[in-house]
């Protein structure tokens, strides 16, 4: 009630009041969960801790009353509190009065305080700017979100692309051209207008950056213990020639461990003369047929070891990366894990380093059945999606005259370029 009441606000033009109506939402908000907290702690320590009626009950009852909202949006800040979808669309709301009243310093200062930038808030932020070409800073503005679109995933959905399209269109100071194109696996051109697109490798500097944040992490933050014990490791017994994320690949299109694959992923290289390294969990081997677990104890304990077993306790993702970071930029990593969880404990900087590294040499891939499916007489053959050279991210040239943004179907990106004849108004 209190969102629809602010909404209406706005729609009347009354945005002072639905400003202080969501101000105090918020501090309410704030105070009872406050409470709460507080009524949590207070009946752990009188020894309520574990029982029915004890503080476990406080953060799940919070949890299904903001239940609803949450899965409305779906957003959360880095601190790792949560934005409901109804508090996001308040602050969209009065967004939009502002622009609509044309109060544009206001525009931007309301946008800079909403907690939750998502593809979705740029998206129906870019709806209301469209049409709106000044005054400048308005317009920059709207340039920044549209930079902003695909910063923390691989291309942009079809709804945020239609509105980056919608808003060049409307644009009277210049004419604009928007067209749908591809850019060929191995190419690194625009196939409409033949622009180079921005590579994907990584300069020195980058690599230098993610190689110190990873080995800090995978030295003081998880197992401190494991961390040196691994260096070594690689250091006698590589190097390798790619790394394989061995839980992700053994449970790749089955909701069970699957070491038959996971065997196969590794023949697969092997045949080729390609040196894998294999990092599994701990446990990993346990879980294994008795034949596949002799295999793989051969590939932890033979000659020429190149399975090695990270901690259950530790995160698995940074035994690989450190792995694939150590010996330099030409080690690519075999995984279909996105990685969304344990970025969050990368600064921003190196997290935007770190997704252009994924971009370039994290290969995914399927697998494919051959032979008959009866018991014992299936193999299954991998089947890869190379990387590609140029980075799959929003890219605009120095003048912002050509501007290329990914789809998030991997093809397809939508080229933006500005025309050379003089602007729309003058040519009326």
């Amino acid at each position: 009630a209190m969102h629809s009441l602010i909404a209406a606000h706005c729609k009347f033009g009354n945005i002072a009041e639905a400003e202080q109506l969501l101000e105090d939402y918020l501090a309410n908000e704030n105070n009872e969960g406050q409470r709460m907290e507080r009524g949590a702690t207070d009946r752990s320590e009188a020894g309520g801790g574990g029982g029915g009626d004890g503080g476990g009950d406080v953060p799940a009852t919070a949890a299904r009353r903001r239940g609803g909202d949450e899965a409305d949006a779906g957003a959360e800040v880095e601190d790792g509190s949560s934005v409901t979808g109804k508090q996001l669309r308040s602050y969209l709301a009065i967004f939009a009065a502002h622009v609509a009243a044309g109060n544009w310093d206001r525009v931007i200062s309301s946008w800079h305080r909403m907690p939750e930038h998502n593809e979705m808030t740029r998206s129906v932020a870019l709806q209301h700017l469209t049409g709106v070409v000044e005054p400048v800073e308005v317009r920059n503005f709207a340039l920044d979100i549209i930079r902003s679109l695909g910063h923390a995933r691989d291309g942009i959905g079809h709804k945020a692309l239609d509105a980056v399209a919608q808003w060049f269109m409307s644009d009277t100071k210049y004419a604009w051209k928007t067209v749908r194109t591809r850019v060929e696996l191995g190419g690194t051109a625009c196939a409409y207008c033949h622009t180079e697109l921005q590579s994907s490798s990584l300069s020195s500097e980058e690599l230098e950056l993610l190689q110190r944040e990873i080995s800090a992490l995978l030295h003081d933050h998880y197992v401190s213990h494991d961390g040196p014990k691994f260096d070594r490791f690689l250091e006698e017994h590589g190097p390798f020639d790619v790394v394989l994320d061995g839980l992700n690949i053994a449970h790749q299109g089955t909701f069970s461990f699957d070491s038959v694959r996971l065997l196969a992923m590794y023949k697969y290289f092997e045949k080729r003369g390609v040196r894998p390294l294999l990092l599994v969990r701990g446990h990993v081997l346990t879980m294994a047929k008795d034949e596949s677990r002799k295999r793989l104890s051969l590939l932890r304990d033979g000659r020429h070891p190149c399975l090695y077993e990270t901690p259950n306790e530790a995160s698995d993702d940074f035994y690989w990366l450190h792995a694939s970071l150590k010996d330099g930029l030409d080690i690519p990593l075999i995984s279909n894990d996105q990685m969304r969880d344990h970025t969050r404990r990368l600064t921003p900087r190196v997290s935007a380093v770190f997704h252009k590294w994924r971009r370039s040499h994290q290969i995914a891939f399927h697998f494919m059945p051959q032979g008959s499916w009866n018991e014992g007489d299936t193999e299954w053959v991998p089947v890869f999606r190379p990387c590609y050279r140029h980075d799959t991210v929003v890219q605009w040239n120095a003048a912002d005259t050509h501007w290329h943004l990914p789809l998030d179907d991997d093809t397809s990106w939508l080229c933006v370029t500005r025309s050379a004849e003089p602007p729309k108004q003058e040519q009326e």
